[in-house]
């Protein structure tokens, strides 16, 4: 019977199985990547890996929710009490947060439709939603802080949640980049920012 890990040694290597991991998933892609792999580079035997994670794709969300986080607090930072006009602020917005969005291995992975599909075969569609949930309400309170602090700024004719759900859909035309002619997904995203950030109020 193997040896139970303490407390210690069970943080410790469920960090280091999300650092091997991260590097596998960037470097091969979730798919790719074999549970025996990472057990390996940790130095545990592959049964041991289910004491951490259920699965590959569990190991996986628990990544993304790590990234989609640290973008969060980068944005907030950023973004949150900013003293400008809300058309403006939304029109950087978006910029700044496709940009991070393409740049994030993990967090590009999300749009990729390979992965989504194995996702949702593997239950998580449960957890993808409340992620989805999470993000739109964050964004809506970074909105409505930008609304009461910039009193100069004409009235959205949305609300926060109507403008964050706006925001988030440009994000998600990324799961069809690839049926775009070559240049026209960057005009239609640039067309479909300048819309929204000139219409909202």
């Amino acid at each position: 019977m193997a040896k139970p890990f303490n407390q210690k040694e069970i943080e410790t290597i469920r960090n280091n199985l999300l650092t091997v991991a991260k590097q596998y998933f960037i470097q091969y892609g979730p798919l790719k990547t074999r549970i025996e792999d990472l057990t390996s580079d940790v130095g545990i035997a592959k049964g041991s890996f289910y004491r951490f994670f259920s699965s590959k794709f569990d190991l996986f969300l628990e990544l993304y929710k790590i990234e989609r986080e640290i973008l969060v607090v980068e944005l907030k930072k950023k973004f949150l009490y900013r003293k400008e006009n809300i058309n403006t602020l939304i029109k950087e917005y978006l910029h700044v947060l496709l940009n991070k969005l393409e740049s994030n291995d993990i967090l590009n992975m999300v749009f990729s439709e390979d992965i989504m599909s194995v996702l949702y075969e593997k239950g998580s569609a449960e957890q993808l939603k409340e992620f989805n949930e999470l993000a739109n309400n964050e964004l809506a309170e970074i909105i409505s802080t930008w609304e009461q602090i910039n009193t100069n700024s004409n009235k959205s004719n949305y609300d926060a949640q109507v403008i964050a759900g706006m925001i988030r859909g440009i994000s998600f035309l990324r799961f069809h980049k690839r049926y775009f002619t070559e240049g026209v997904y960057e005009r239609v995203i640039d067309a479909l920012i300048e819309s929204i950030s000139n219409n909202i109020s």
